[in-house]
């Protein structure tokens, strides 16, 4: 249809309404097609790269965790061990303190036996 024949027909305030109602749907089109889908195809691909960085992060995560429950079961064993340790330890400390009182009591009476001789050496 011609402008001049809307205006003729219908009037010139809707013959004006028609060119507003077409600039904005023009505009519109070239906003949605110019500024919209870039901005949205930016987006989408911006969510796709921190999934993906979410996923890094949960193996990640899991590595780390899974690092952490051998380093605390490693700690255990070690823990295992200094106890062993703490026992042989212990009674290697009691049998040389049984060793050094045995040796206190024969150094005691030699040295006993010792002076019994001395006064039969002297005369």
């Amino acid at each position: 249809m011609d402008f001049t024949k809307i205006a003729t027909e219908f009037g010139v305030s809707v013959a004006l309404l028609m060119v507003f109602l077409y600039s904005t749907y023009r505009a519109g089109s070239w906003i949605a097609l110019n500024v919209v889908k870039p901005l949205a195809d930016r987006h989408l691909i911006f969510i796709e790269k921190i999934e993906k960085v979410q996923v890094e992060q949960a193996l990640t995560l899991h590595e780390i965790a899974t690092s952490k429950q051998k380093q605390a079961e490693l700690e255990q064993q070690v823990i295992l061990q200094l106890k062993v340790l703490h026992q042989v330890a212990q009674k290697t400390l009691d049998t040389m303190m049984e060793n050094r009182e045995s040796a206190v009591r024969i150094l005691q009476a030699d040295h006993q036996e010792i002076l019994r001789r001395l006064p039969e050496q002297k005369g």
